[in-house]
């Protein structure tokens, strides 16, 4: 069995709750790899892997592989090893069929026109905020040239989404932009800076 054949036939979700790491609505976790207050740890069913977005986290993108070496403390060798003997054996983390995104995510298209869409929002916003560009100057970057928003935590109101309202909602709960309390919204970097992650082709995969 080849390295591939192994990433082919695991499921990284699966094998993430295997090695102890609870996912939540959306494909989020507590990253363990860094004292994580906040879901920062974020799994994609599409292309099976997980990358840590905070800051204070150097764990970055991981396959399966690579998460089950750095979450034991083990070699690659060993980790491959492991997936192995602990995990092939077992139906529940075979995947036989290509993975399809659930009815909690968003396929790869969705993703992009949601985030480039909320991304011009939190562009105009910057602009718009005095403090906001005050403190990136006071950082001595130049936001001229620096690909950056501000997020006033106001983007889920009714009078920015006069179109799909509803759907739109949805979409940003499914991407973990917003998760409903009992008093309305837990609303993502509110009062924060934001700037986009990009793929190769230019196109906004996260914030």
């Amino acid at each position: 069995m080849t390295i591939q054949n192994l990433k082919n036939d695991l499921n990284i979700l699966q094998v993430a709750e295997h090695l102890g790491i609870n996912i939540q609505k959306g494909g989020k976790a507590n990253c363990p790899f860094h004292a994580d207050k906040t879901p920062s740890l974020q799994f994609s069913n599409e292309k099976q892997i997980a990358t840590c977005f905070s800051s204070n986290c150097n764990a970055g993108t991981m396959d399966v592989i690579n998460l089950t070496e750095k979450k034991l403390n083990i070699s690659t060798h060993e980790a491959i090893n492991y997936l192995k003997e602990n995990c092939m054996n077992s139906s529940i983390l075979i995947m036989n069929e290509p993975i399809s995104p659930t009815e909690n995510e968003l396929n790869e298209a969705e993703r992009i026109e949601t985030l480039t869409k909320l991304y011009q929002t939190f562009e105009r916003g910057f602009l718009a905020s005095s403090p906001a560009r005050k403190y990136v100057e006071s950082r001595n970057l130049n936001h001229s040239i620096l690909d950056v928003g501000y997020n006033s935590g106001t983007f889920h109101h009714s009078v920015n989404l006069k179109e799909n309202r509803d759907e739109t909602l949805i979409k940003f709960e499914k991407l973990g932009l917003l998760k409903k309390t009992n008093s309305g919204y837990t609303i993502f970097g509110k009062g924060c800076l934001v700037f986009p992650l990009r793929n190769k082709k230019n196109e906004i995969v996260s914030f």
